[in-house]
């Protein structure tokens, strides 16, 4: 195990505890709309917010797909385990339309808890996010793998180089979603599931964050993504600090459903929620301008006001 690995299994750590802790502090749908939308109220700024919101997300699914949950959560309470011949648990291999077959990853377990968060939170809100959070998933979960691919035949290539040219069945062996991989050829995408190691097969370790390239475009985007929120959403449309300012765990979690609401109430859907947000949102703002812990444009309107 390498300080990178274990460093990126502690950043995942901290992440679900912010999000579990701003998770715990609404109570409704409502207080987290509003709580979010009292920083987000310039119609600009939501707009940026909209495409800005999920690509952050999306990056973030990125990183977590590299890193399969500890064993040691996966097998908890259970007496025995199936594991094939690599000492892999097949009974938390994925298979489901749109993505290769991986194994369970923080991706899976925060994509999951968002939803049932906020199907909690709103039962129609969570269905209707469902399928986008699926989507988000499945497309940081095949562009993880693919990397973990293309890492596979860069080492089976090296190591190829100083052996025949028969086909040789290859064995990957990692810590992320691809799990342990198997190519026959070098043409050949090896698919992502567990396999047993064969007689006189070639057997590869890869990194955990395979070429390095799915990390670094998925960082690029995240940087790109807080960036157009901060400087241009905030500092020049909105005239406020940033909602994760107040709250990172609250910012993270209402964030996404906020995002996605803003384009229901755009096509004309659950317009009664977004009537009742819009009022609760005049009255937190109202409460903040007026205690004048925060600096916000729209505060100058009621300081016309009063």
């Amino acid at each position: 195990m390498t300080y990178s690995f274990l460093f990126a299994h502690i950043i995942a750590s901290i992440l679900f505890y912010t999000v579990i802790q701003g998770a715990l502090s609404f109570q409704n749908v409502n207080e987290a709309l509003a709580f979010y939308g009292v920083y987000h109220q310039d119609p600009t700024n939501q707009l940026i917010h909209f495409f800005g919101v999920p690509c952050i997300i999306w990056s973030v699914f990125v990183f977590l797909a590299h890193l399969k949950m500890p064993s040691i959560i996966l097998t908890a309470g259970s007496s025995s385990s199936v594991r094939d011949g690599d000492g892999d648990d097949d009974r938390w291999n994925i298979n489901i339309p749109g993505a290769p077959s991986h194994t369970v990853n923080y991706a899976t377990c925060l994509s999951a808890g968002y939803v049932g968060f906020y199907l909690y939170l709103d039962r129609f809100g969570g269905l209707a996010f469902a399928p986008f959070a699926y989507l988000l998933y499945i497309t940081a979960i095949s562009f993880t793998v693919q990397d973990q691919v293309k890492a596979a035949k860069v080492l089976l290539e090296r190591q190829t180089m100083l052996r025949s040219t028969q086909p040789t069945t290859v064995t990957i062996n990692d810590n992320t979603a691809a799990n342990t991989t198997t190519a026959t050829t070098m043409n050949e995408s090896p698919p992502c599931k567990n396999t047993t190691t064969k007689t006189n097969n070639l057997k590869i370790k890869i990194p955990w964050t395979g070429t390095g390239q799915a990390l670094k475009k998925a960082g690029l985007l995240h940087i790109l993504g807080w960036y157009v929120q901060i400087h241009p959403g905030h500092k020049i449309f909105e005239g406020a600090k940033p909602a994760l300012m107040t709250s990172v765990g609250g910012a993270l979690t209402s964030g996404p459903l906020f995002a996605f609401y803003e384009g229901l109430w755009f096509l004309g859907i659950h317009k009664g929620l977004q009537d009742v947000t819009i009022e609760l949102v005049g009255e937190y703002t109202r409460d903040l301008c007026k205690s004048g812990d925060v600096v916000m444009r729209v505060c100058e309107k009621f300081t016309a006001e009063g």
